[in-house]
């Protein structure tokens, strides 16, 4: 018995330092191109790690000033509705829009590439509309009175 508490012991350890190396913060270096970052902030924010995905999408707009900012508007305003704070988010996804529309000087690939973002950020847009009408009213209430009434209407 002894031998397998320590077995154990020695097991959960192991594993516990796995996971703490997976989850280690990885340090951009002087030879990361954008597209390092980019994947590095992706990783980060499926792995629910938010605040350092952003990190590393700011850090883009310092070292890379002349790129494109739509994808890296888009997925900070992403990685901001993951963390439910749709009043940051929705800046960002309204930058996306407003820089698409005011923005002539693409490439017809640019164009493509970048309405794509402006797409997916209208789409995020509506359902943090429709996330912030479900907190107010979450069982639909109101709008089952408001269908109720136009199949029975009231008698004057």
């Amino acid at each position: 018995m002894r031998n397998f508490l320590i077995l154990f012991s020695i097991l959960v350890f192991i594993l516990s330092s796995c996971h703490f190396m997976r989850i280690m913060k990885i340090k951009p270096d002087d030879n990361w191109n954008i597209d390092k970052y980019l994947l590095e902030a992706q990783r980060a924010s499926n792995a629910g790690r938010y605040d350092r995905a952003i990190e590393l999408l700011e850090e883009i707009y310092v070292k890379f000033p002349s790129e494109n900012s739509m994808p890296i508007d888009y997925n900070i305003g992403f990685n901001f509705y993951k963390k439910n704070l749709y009043e940051k988010a929705t800046a960002c996804f309204n930058k996306v829009i407003k820089d698409f529309e005011n923005n002539r000087a693409f490439s017809e690939a640019q164009r493509v590439e970048n309405q794509k973002y402006v797409i997916l950020s209208q789409v995020i847009l509506q359902k943090m509309e429709q996330d912030v009408k479900d907190r107010k009213d979450p069982y639909h209430i109101k709008e089952d009175i408001e269908k109720n009434k136009k199949l029975k209407p009231q008698p004057e």
